[in-house]
């Protein structure tokens, strides 16, 4: 409850509105622009940034002018946006969050884990990681700038490695120590 996870979907029918899922209530997928039919990419933000920010958003409409795509943003804002040691101990929480939610469109809507990208940055690099290893068959994760504080020389369990999807990729922009 305090930190409040939120899935906000856009899909090429709302690029610019989103749609609230909760996972207390599947109905609100059903009720949504979901399509099973299509890949869906989670975009995961990082420390004190927020779900509804521009670059986020941004993600998603630059996918729509490719592909046809159901693009779900997690916004852990209430989790991020405190101690960074508090956020970094609140990315299994939020994992797990996202794992459920893939779970339920598994389980309710007959989805293929295999079908979905999870897009994580910085802290939400390892958020990613947590859902892949609650995820068998997952499809695929893309760290962006994953953090190394708190998660380099850490077990495999808590951060993000290759083994949490079928095909894990990372892109580190920053070089510095």
């Amino acid at each position: 409850e305090k930190i409040n996870t939120r899935f906000l979907l856009y899909t090429n029918e709302n690029p610019t509105a989103f749609q609230t899922l909760q996972l207390s209530d599947p109905s609100t997928i059903e009720a949504s622009n979901f399509q099973v039919a299509r890949k869906t990419r989670f975009i995961i933000h990082g420390f004190i940034d927020k779900g509804e920010e521009n670059w986020v958003v941004d993600m998603c409409k630059n996918m729509f002018q490719v592909e046809e795509v159901n693009c779900i943003c997690v916004d852990w804002k209430r989790g991020s946006q405190t101690t960074y040691t508090q956020a970094a101990n609140n990315v299994r929480v939020v994992g797990a969050q996202v794992a459920q939610m893939i779970d339920i469109l598994v389980r309710n809507f007959n989805y293929s884990a295999s079908k979905v990208h999870l897009i994580g940055h910085s802290l939400g690099a390892h958020v990613a990681g947590e859902a892949g290893s609650r995820t068998p068959g997952l499809g695929r994760i893309t760290g962006l700038d994953p953090v190394e504080a708190n998660f380099e020389g850490t077990p495999e369990e808590v951060r993000l490695d290759p083994s949490d999807a079928d095909f894990v990729d990372v892109i580190h922009t920053d070089a510095a120590p």
